[in-house]
C-alpha cells in the first residue's frame, strides 16, 4: 500500500463513520507523509509506523487532546505508599511542571496540542518498578514533529529522590520537599521556587536557570546560559559554567564559582570559604563578613578594589590581606576582568 491508497482508504472510512473534521484529518495525514519523506522515509515505513487505519480510527477519541494517568494513594494500601521512594522522568520535548500533591498521591497529566500527527507523535507511559515510579513521554514516529506538550507531575512530600531528564522542554518546579533532586536538560529554561532538599544537582547544555527560595546544597554545571539564584540558603554551592552571567543573592557557607565567559554578581551573608574564578568576566562580590578574613586577589589585566565598611583596603590585584585570625578564606581570580569586593 502506498500513500495515495492509504489516504483514499482513510477517507472512505471517515465517511463511513461520519467523523467531524474529515478534511482537516486528511490534510494532517498528508502533511505527515510529506514530513516523513523529507526525513528520508518511504511510504511503507510511514504506514507501518502509523499502524492500521482501523486502529487509528478507534484511537481518535482518546487522542483528541489529553492523556491522564493517576495513582491515588487514598485507594492504595499503606504498603504501596511506602514502597515508592524514587521518581524518574523522561520528559523529552515536553514542558514539565513539577509540584507537590495535596493528597499525597502521584498524579501525571499530559496535555497535547497541535494538529493530529503532532498529537499522535508522543504518548505518556507511567508505571512502577519496585520502589521507583517512572514517567516517560515517548515519541512514536522516528522523526520530530512540532507540537505543544505540557507534562504535569504531582508527587508527595519526603521522596528520597527525583531524577528529571529533558531534551528541549522548559521545567517549572515549585513547593517540593525531596531529599535529592537531579536535573539534566539539553535546552529549555529551568524555574525552581520554594524547593526544600538536601541536595540538588543540575547539568544543562543551553538553558537559563532561575532559582528562588531554595533550601539545600546546590550544584550547577552548565555549558551555556544565565543563572540567577535568589533568597536561597544551604551549606555548599558549586557553580561551573562555560558561557553565561551569574547573579546570586543567597546564604551559603562554602562557595565555589567557576565561569569561563560571563560576569558574576553575588551577594552573600556570612561565608566560610569563597573561591571564585573566571577567565573573561567581571567579579562583583558583596559579603557581610567584616573580620577574621584572608583575602587573595589575582588578575592578569583587570582592575581590583576591595572595601571594608566603605573604606578601601586594596586598589590593585595580586595581593593578599589578612584581617585578624582568619576563619574565612576568600580567593578571587580573573584573567581579563575587574574585581570588586565589598564587605559590609
Amino acid at each position: 500500500m502506498n500513500k495515495d491508497e492509504y489516504l483514499k482508504r482513510l477517507s472512505h472510512k471517515l465517511n463511513e463513520l461520519n467523523i467531524d473534521g474529515k478534511e482537516e484529518i486528511l490534510n494532517d495525514f498528508t502533511n505527515h507523509f510529506e514530513i516523513g519523506h523529507q526525513n528520508g522515509l518511504s511510504d511503507e515505513e510511514l504506514i507501518e509506523n502509523l499502524g492500521s487505519i482501523e486502529e487509528l480510527l478507534e484511537s481518535f477519541e482518546s487522542l483528541s487532546k489529553q492523556e491522564k494517568i493517576t495513582i491515588d494513594h487514598k485507594n492504595q494500601t499503606k504498603e504501596f505508599k511506602d514502597k515508592i521512594t524514587k521518581v524518574i522522568v523522561q520528559a523529552r520535548h515536553a514542558n514539565t511542571r513539577l509540584t507537590h500533591s495535596v493528597d499525597e498521591g502521584f498524579h501525571v497529566d499530559l496535555q497535547k496540542d497541535g494538529k493530529l500527527p503532532e498529537r499522535l507523535n508522543h504518548t505518556l507511559i507511567a508505571y512502577q518498578e519496585e520502589d521507583t515510579f517512572f514517567v516517560n513521554v515517548l515519541p512514536i514516529f522516528p522523526y520530530k514533529t512540532h507540537g505543544d506538550y505540557e507534562l504535569t507531575i504531582q508527587v508527595p512530600k519526603n521522596l528520597n529522590k527525583i531524577q528529571l531528564n529533558s531534551s528541549s522542554g522548559d521545567l517549572n518546579a515549585s513547593e517540593l520537599m525531596i531529599h535529592q533532586i537531579e536535573i539534566q536538560s539539553a535546552s529549555g529554561d529551568i524555574h525552581l521556587k520554594d524547593i526544600h532538599t538536601n541536595q540538588i544537582k543540575m547539568e544543562v547544555a543551553s538553558s537559563d536557570v532561575h532559582i528562588h527560595k531554595l533550601s539545600g546544597d546546590c550544584e550547577i554545571r552548565s555549558a551555556n546560559g544565565d543563572v540567577r539564584i535568589s533568597k536561597s540558603f544551604g551549606k555548599n554551592l558549586i557553580y561551573n559554567n562555560a558561557s553565561g552571567d551569574l547573579e546570586i543573592d543567597a546564604d551559603y557557607l562554602n562557595i565555589k564559582l567557576n565561569n569561563v565567559s560571563g560576569d558574576i554578581n553575588a551577594e552573600f551573608k556570612t561565608v566560610n570559604q569563597l573561591n571564585v574564578n573566571t577567565t573573561s568576566g567581571d567579579l562583583n562580590i558583596r559579603i557581610d563578613n567584616t573580620d577574621h578574613l584572608r583575602i587573595e586577589t589575582h588578575s592578569l589585566s583587570g582592575d581590583c578594589d576591595v572595601y571594608l565598611k566603605g573604606e578601601e583596603l586594596m586598589s590593585e590585584p595580586n595581593k593578599t590581606i589578612t584581617l585578624g585570625e582568619p576563619h574565612t578564606q576568600i580567593k578571587l581570580n580573573t584573567l581579563s576582568g575587574d574585581i570588586h569586593l565589598d564587605m559590609a
